[in-house]
C-alpha cells in the first residue's frame, strides 16, 4: 500500500487533466423488452480493397514515396518520422449501413527499436483532407497545397490519434499490427465518403510494413467491416463523475496518499457502452501508457441502470507525481 510517511509527502499526488472527448462512437439502438426475443441481427462481412498507400517522412518533406517498394512509419534513430497513408474502399451508405466493427491489419517488419523488446505502437486517424496519393508528401496534400499544420497534424488534416495497436509475431523481426479503427470508419461514413481514408503513425521505433503488391498474401495490408442495414444513432451521451481538471487523486484515508488505483465512474449513460482511456500524453499517444483502455465490454464494471465503476488494477497503477489525460465515450 502507497502511504505518506513525512509531512511532505503527503502533498504528492497523481494530477488528471479531464480531456472530455464526446463520443463520436455510433451506435444502433434497438427498442424491444427484456422478455421479448431477440432480433435476428444479419450481419455482413466486406474486406474494402487498397486504393492508394504511401507515407511522407518528416526527414524529407517535400518528397512523394508512392513509388516505394513499402511503407514506413515511425520515428528513427535520428528522430525523424514518417507516417503512412491508406486509401480504402467504401461501397457504404450512411442511410442505409451500420457499421458495427471495422479491424485494419498491418504486417510490418520491425527496423529500430528505442528500448529492448518490442515495445512499438500504432496509432490511427481519419484523414479529413482529400488528399492526392501521387503528390502527398509532410508538407503537402497535393502539390502547393500544404496541409494545415506539415504532418498531417491540423484539425483539418485529421481526427484525433484512436486507440493503439496491438501486435503478434509472426516470425523474426515480422509483426502483425491490429488496429480497432471501428470509430474511423464510422466518421468516414458519416461524412458520407466514398473511401476510408487513414493515416497511421507509430512510436517506440521503425518499421517497413508490406504494401498490397507484397508477393506473400496474408502480408499485404487490409480493411475488414462488419456492417447490418440501417442507419447509425446519434452516438448517445454519457457524464463521467470521476475527476476534473488538475484535481490530486488522493486515497480517501487518514493518512494523505496518492490514489494509484483510482476508481473511475459514468452516470446519465443513454446507450450500451462506455469506454476509458488514459494517457500520459494530451493526444492520446505516448508509448509508456500502459493498457490504460477501459470498457464496459471487457472489463467487470458494477453497473446499474444509466451507471457504473470501475477500479483500476494494480498491475496498471498509475505512476506517481504525473499528469495524466483521460478521454471516454
Amino acid at each position: 500500500m502507497l502511504y505518506a510517511t513525512e509531512k511532505r509527502r503527503a502533498v504528492t499526488a497523481i494530477l488528471l487533466v479531464f480531456m472530455f472527448i464526446f463520443a463520436e462512437l455510433l451506435v444502433a439502438e434497438n427498442d424491444f423488452s427484456e422478455m421479448d426475443d431477440e432480433p435476428t441481427i444479419h450481419e455482413t462481412v466486406t474486406q474494402s480493397s487498397v486504393i492508394a498507400e504511401t507515407y511522407v517522412s518528416s526527414q524529407n518533406p517535400s518528397l512523394n514515396y508512392l513509388s516505394a517498394s513499402d511503407n514506413r512509419v515511425g520515428i528513427d534513430s535520428a528522430g525523424d518520422e514518417t507516417r503512412s497513408l491508406y486509401r480504402f474502399s467504401n461501397n457504404l451508405n450512411k442511410l442505409n449501413d451500420q457499421i458495427i466493427s471495422a479491424e485494419m491489419k498491418l504486417t510490418c517488419e520491425v527496423l529500430f527499436q528505442e528500448m529492448p523488446g518490442v515495445n512499438q505502437k500504432f496509432y490511427p486517424a481519419t484523414i479529413i483532407a482529400n488528399f492526392a496519393a501521387d503528390q502527398v508528401s509532410w508538407n503537402e496534400i497535393v502539390s502547393s497545397i500544404s496541409w494545415q499544420v506539415p504532418g498531417i497534424n491540423g484539425p483539418n488534416d485529421r481526427i484525433d490519434w484512436d486507440l493503439p495497436s496491438d501486435y503478434t509475431l509472426i516470425s523474426g523481426n515480422i509483426y502483425e499490427f491490429t488496429m480497432n479503427i471501428t470509430r474511423l470508419a464510422q466518421k468516414s461514413l458519416e461524412l458520407n465518403r466514398n473511401t476510408f481514408d487513414v493515416v497511421i503513425s507509430g512510436l517506440g521505433g521503425m518499421s517497413q510494413c508490406a504494401k498490397v503488391t507484397n508477393s506473400t498474401l496474408s502480408y499485404r495490408p487490409s480493411l475488414i467491416v462488419n456492417h447490418v442495414a440501417g442507419a447509425h444513432g446519434d452516438g448517445g451521451s454519457v457524464l463521467s463523475n470521476f475527476a476534473v481538471n488538475d484535481m490530486p487523486l488522493m486515497r480517501q484515508s487518514f493518512i494523505l496518499s496518492a490514489d494509484t488505483n483510482p476508481t473511475i465512474s459514468y452516470t446519465q449513460l443513454v446507450g450500451n457502452d462506455v469506454e476509458y482511456q488514459f494517457s500520459l500524453s494530451q493526444e492520446f499517444r505516448n508509448v509508456s501508457d500502459l493498457s490504460w483502455i477501459y470498457s464496459t465490454l471487457s472489463n467487470s464494471f458494477t453497473t446499474a441502470i444509466g451507471s457504473g465503476q470501475f477500479t483500476i488494477p494494480s498491475t496498471d497503477s498509475m505512476p506517481l507525481g504525473n499528469k495524466i489525460h483521460y478521454r471516454y465515450r
